[in-house]
């Protein structure tokens, strides 16, 4: 049986099950930025913050929850749950929409 805590004497995260949905979506994030970074700016070329700040924000989440991190306060649980990385890719994808008209 293992112990409910690392040999580093840190008290285990609450949880622990990875999240598929999310973790696959931050990779696809990951390699997406990675070999197009100007996929995340406005069609000139020129950057946006708030969709950088978005498409990251559901990168990072994804990775939290992905990897089975969950906050034992409901407050951090909502801002690292799946959803918050689902919105944050929909709300994302609607701002890249916007910018290519």
């Amino acid at each position: 049986m293992p112990p409910s805590a690392p040999e580093s004497g840190l008290p285990a995260a609450a949880g622990g099950v990875w999240a598929w949905g999310p973790l696959a979506l931050a990779l696809l994030i990951t390699v997406v930025v990675t070999l197009d970074p100007l996929i995340l700016g406005y069609a000139g070329g020129q950057p946006d913050p708030v969709l950088e700040t978005l498409a990251m924000c559901a990168m990072c989440v994804g990775y939290v929850r992905g990897l089975g991190y969950i906050p034992r306060q409901r407050g951090w649980q909502w801002v690292f749950s799946s959803a918050a990385c689902y919105l944050s890719l929909a709300l994302a994808l609607l701002r890249m929409a916007a910018n290519r008209n």
